[in-house]
C-alpha cells in the first residue's frame, strides 16, 4: 500500500541518488484499518527527473502497520505510486500536448517514447473525466 506524504517536496540530487528528508509519517495512519504505522526499513527506487537518461535511486522509507501487519511505502509529494517519473516532468508533458505540441516533438525533447508519451496523454484524459464526472473542476 503507497501512502503519497504530505510536506515538503524539497529533495537535493547527491551522485546517482535523490536525497529526501525522512519521512518520518508519525502523523498517517493505516489506510487499511487506521492503527499506528512504525518504522520497517526502506525500499529503494528509480526515479526519472529529466529525460531517460536522467535517472537516479531514491530511498523510501517503508512503514508496518502495528494494528494489521500491512506494509506501507510513504512516498515524497514529488513522486507517484507506480511511477518511476518525477510527477512535475510528466505533467509539463502533458500540458505541453494539450497546448498543441506534437508527439515527436516531446519524445525528443523528453528521450521518452510516442507510446510512452500517448499512454500518459490518455492516462490525464481519463482522470480528467473521471473527475468531472464526480462534479470536481
Amino acid at each position: 500500500m503507497a501512502i503519497v506524504q504530505p510536506g515538503s517536496c524539497e529533495f537535493k540530487v547527491v551522485d546517482d541518488r535523490i536525497e529526501v528528508a525522512d519521512q518520518a509519517a508519525s502523523a498517517v495512519a493505516c489506510s487499511k484499518c487506521a492503527g499506528k504505522l512504525r518504522r520497517w526499513g526502506w525500499h529503494w527506487r528509480m526515479v526519472i527527473l529529466g529525460g531517460r537518461s536522467k535517472k537516479y535511486r531514491i530511498r523510501l522509507r517503508r512503514m508496518r502497520c502495528k494494528g494489521c501487519g500491512a506494509t506501507h511505502v510513504i512516498f515524497p509529494c514529488f513522486l507517484a505510486p507506480y511511477r518511476r517519473v518525477i510527477t512535475t516532468l510528466w505533467r509539463e508533458v502533458v500540458k505541453k500536448r494539450f497546448e498543441g505540441a506534437s508527439l515527436g516533438r516531446l519524445a525528443k525533447e523528453t528521450e521518452f517514447s510516442l507510446d510512452t508519451i500517448r499512454r500518459w496523454v490518455r492516462r490525464a484524459i481519463g482522470q480528467s473525466l473521471q473527475l468531472e464526472e464526480l462534479g470536481a473542476k
